[in-house]
């Protein structure tokens, strides 16, 4: 067999291969950061100062903001696990702003 043969082979197991693999979407900074605002626009609404935190699906951090006005502790907590009614409400807000996004 000839070295271009072997080669065309190669490749087209290669392909083959590759199509297998799994995809996984990922959010990406842009989309981080519109969730983001939009759930501190959607708090400042409310009439809360907040800080938002952004996390990607291994829970690292992807975008941060922090309100003007909102206190040292916001950050704290925002760094924590999401807690009560205020913080669903903000970020089902931000999340129905950016779902097509998210596809």
């Amino acid at each position: 067999m000839s070295l271009n043969r072997l080669s065309v082979v190669f490749a087209a197991t290669a392909a083959v291969a590759f199509a297998q693999l799994p995809s996984q979407k990922i959010l990406t900074v842009d989309v981080a950061q519109s969730i983001a605002q939009e759930a501190m626009a959607k708090c400042r609404a409310d009439g809360y100062k907040v800080s938002v935190r952004v996390v990607d699906q291994a829970n690292v951090l992807k975008a941060f903001v922090r309100d003007d006005g909102a206190g040292m502790a916001t950050v704290q907590v925002a760094s924590g696990a999401p807690g009560g009614d205020k913080d669903a409400a903000c970020a089902n807000a931000a999340l129905s702003k950016v779902v097509d996004k998210l596809k």
